[in-house]
C-alpha cells in the first residue's frame, strides 16, 4: 500500500484493522490461559504459588495495557 502511494487515511484504516485483529486474538489467547492455566494451577497448589501466577498475571496485563 505505502509503495504503491495509496492515499495515508486508506493506509491507516487498515493499520486500524490489523491491530484490532491481533488485540482480539490476544484477549482469546489470554481469556484461554485464564480459564486452563490458571485454573489448573490453583487446584491443591500453595499459596505461594497461587501468588506467583497471580503476578504472573498482573505482569501480563501490566504489559499489555501499557504497549
Amino acid at each position: 500500500m505505502i509503495e504503491g502511494r495509496r492515499y495515508c487515511v486508506d493506509i491507516l484504516i487498515q493499520l486500524h484493522s490489523v491491530v484490532g485483529a491481533i488485540l482480539r486474538v490476544e484477549d482469546k489467547v489470554f481469556r484461554r490461559h485464564l480459564e486452563g492455566c490458571v485454573t489448573d494451577s490453583f487446584k491443591g497448589k500453595s499459596e505461594i504459588d497461587k501468588i506467583k501466577k497471580i503476578d504472573e498475571i498482573l505482569t501480563l496485563i501490566h504489559k499489555f495495557r501499557h504497549v
